[in-house]
């Protein structure tokens, strides 16, 4: 029994002196990506309000048929992405989250000293014991909670690094063609964006939705060259009107009102169609034409951009 109190002991010291002054540290380095970060879920929880608001009216307008529970599924899915973003915009205070994290472990180390001493005072004892181990969970639950925004944070960081080396990449690509430059392959010009099997054409190209209900688009680039297209990148703009469902297989940046949904892909051989990893998940909560930008950028590729018109039913 001592060797198990002392075992326990060691560690929760060990968490308390080793992992939390780590943790402190890399909440510190990581300070502007978690202000970013900070960003992106309070835009997110601004716009999920407004959204909700929307759908909650409505509801009250439509009284049966199919529409309403297409509303109450948007509904609890807003709900969800709300709760979401409050949830992690309070794992985005670095003090509190290290007092949440000291606290326990000093209870969880003080309690399993005191059970040390009165090891002899079973009830006590016990009491001690599961105090200290109640602490240390916590402090555990604490830890794996701050990993999670820690790696979303360098996600972040990471995603901001490509898109500026894509930009400076695009532009050196331009100079080089327009200056030509000796030996400078000339840029890719047949590259075209598909979605869901339809050719993605600028101001002719129309996609219909209905609305309350989520819907998984297929993003896929077709590169009609010769040639391979190297870091390509497609990015596809939607309004606050959409609700968009994060997945590994595409990044979402928030710029105001709008949501950049970014795919990227490192080589796509000649005269191929590459479909992107992930299906894009979105919703259309209110009724309208919307106008929808894309771009597809790369290593080699003359910059395109264009939009196309997204109608929601």
């Amino acid at each position: 029994m001592n060797l198990t109190i002392e075992l326990f002991g060691y560690l929760t010291l060990t968490v308390l002196g080793f992992v939390l002054p780590i943790t402190a540290i890399l909440l510190s380095v990581f300070s502007e990506g978690l202000s970013k970060l900070r960003t992106k879920y309070e835009r997110s929880q601004e716009r999920s309000e407004k959204n909700l608001r929307t759908q909650l009216a409505k509801q009250a307008k439509q009284k049966k048929g199919a529409d309403v529970e297409a509303i109450a599924r948007s509904i609890a899915e807003l709900k969800s992405v709300k709760k979401a973003a409050r949830r992690k915009l309070s794992y985005l205070a670095p003090r509190r989250q290290i007092v949440q994290l000291f606290v326990p472990l000093m209870i969880a180390f003080l309690a399993v000293v005191a059970s040390a001493l009165l090891v002899e005072t079973d009830t006590l004892f016990g009491i001690l014991l599961v105090i200290s181990a109640v602490g240390l969970s916590r402090a555990v639950l604490v830890l794996w909670r701050l990993a999670g925004v820690l790696v979303e944070t360098r996600t972040l960081i990471d995603d901001d690094r490509r898109v500026a080396a894509s930009t400076t990449t695009e532009l050196l690509s331009k100079i080089a063609e327009k200056t030509g430059r000796a030996g400078a392959e000339p840029l890719l010009k047949r590259v075209h964006l598909i979605m869901d099997g339809t050719t993605v054409e600028d101001k002719k190209t129309r996609i219909t939705f209905q609305s309350d209900i989520k819907r998984e688009l297929q993003i896929s680039l077709l590169n009609s060259e010769d040639r391979t297209l190297k870091n390509a990148e497609v990015g596809i703009t939607f309004p606050a009107q959409f609700v968009i469902e994060e997945r590994r297989g595409y990044a979402i940046s928030n710029s105001g009102e709008w949501q950049i949904v970014r795919f990227d892909e490192t080589l796509i051989h000649g005269g191929t169609h590459l479909d992107f990893f992930d299906k894009l998940a979105i919703t259309g909560i209110e009724k309208g034409d919307f106008n929808i930008g894309y771009f597809i950028k790369g290593e080699n590729v003359l910059s395109i951009r264009g939009s196309f018109t997204l109608r929601v039913e």
